[in-house]
């Protein structure tokens, strides 16, 4: 069975952008952490990277990214019902690994990111392992 889970780039990079300028307004280095159309390039990089990282934790489940669309190939008998936060998990996944490979960069405190985005990978996994009772 194959599970599909559509992810909005602008929207992801969006929510990118809004994060960065958050944490930005809150420090004396608004120039150095705010994301911003300038940043285009290395954001789209960093986008990039954090996709690679998510298929290559579910390689295993034929995983795949074309056209915006996550496509994993799961066992029949995974509960389908269970799979309601999964586009938002994977989502949450991408904004966080995204704004944590900018404050890297930046030599910023990219822990709470990282922390976010490890909880998303173990989010999706609980879902891909949820199994229907036979009946």
């Amino acid at each position: 069975m194959t599970q599909n889970a559509t992810i909005s780039k602008e929207s992801i990079l969006t929510d990118v952008y809004r994060i960065t300028t958050y944490q930005a307004r809150n420090s004396d280095k608004f120039d150095t952490l705010s994301a911003s159309a300038d940043d285009a390039d290395l954001i789209n990089v960093l986008f990039d990277d954090s996709v690679t990282e998510l298929l290559d934790e579910f390689k295993k489940y034929s995983s795949s990214y074309e056209n915006q669309t996550f496509s994993f190939t799961l066992p029949s008998n995974v509960d389908v019902p269970g799979m309601v936060g999964l586009e938002k998990s994977i989502k949450m996944f991408l904004v966080s690994r995204v704004c944590a490979k900018w404050f890297d960069v930046n030599h910023l405190d990219s822990s709470v990111h990282d922390k976010t985005s490890v909880q998303q990978i173990m989010n999706i996994k609980r879902m891909f392992n949820l199994r229907m009772k036979p009946v």
